[in-house]
């Protein structure tokens, strides 16, 4: 099965996203900078004070933590992705993914490569993209959008969940019967 597609900014970062959502500290984070400024707001009011005297006093504490986790990482995250996808003349253009029996090749104006299928240690499919993890948080990524349609997604499915043995963990299972053998 033979890929093409061209990889946007907007695409690098949403996968960069949906990678990120995917880690442990990632949910850490999410408790820390939203956890202990709800906490805060609960020691005050529960000793009696106000939420607007609370606001006054504390509020750019308050704010400060979930202003990070849903302005300030995604700006930091966005603009590094910027930065990069400019610099980086190998990202630009069509990118093509050949998934055969035996190994995946991947080759794009400027640079190829070969990877064979133990290297993926997990595939995960999210609404937007197939995610072939090469390590606990780095993974190659294939739009969904690059495929042309249901079938061609149901064949994708079949190839990861055959070639992975049980590393697939799709949005729809392909049953058994209708895995094609390679």
């Amino acid at each position: 099965m033979r890929i093409e597609f061209t990889v946007t900014e907007q695409q690098q970062y949403r996968a960069l996203r949906a990678l990120q959502r995917r880690t442990a500290s990632y949910y850490w984070s999410l408790a820390f900078f939203l956890g202990v400024p709800a906490l805060l707001v609960v020691v005050y009011l529960a000793q009696g004070a106000t939420l607007s005297e609370l606001l006054l006093e504390h509020g750019g504490a308050i704010l400060a933590g979930p202003a990070l986790v849903f302005v300030g990482f995604p700006l930091l995250q966005r603009w590094g992705v910027r930065s990069q996808y400019r610099s980086s003349p190998a990202m630009r253009g069509v990118q093509s993914y050949d998934f055969g029996p035996e190994a995946i090749a991947m080759a794009g104006p400027l640079s190829s490569a070969t990877m064979q299928w133990e290297a993926v240690i997990k595939a995960v499919e999210t609404p937007e993209f197939f995610l072939l993890y090469i390590a606990k948080a780095r993974a190659h990524f294939v739009p969904k959008s690059a495929f042309g349609d249901e079938g061609d997604l149901n064949q994708m499915r079949a190839l990861l969940q055959r070639q992975l043995a049980g590393r697939f963990h799709g949005r729809q299972r392909v049953p058994a019967a209708h895995v094609p053998a390679a």
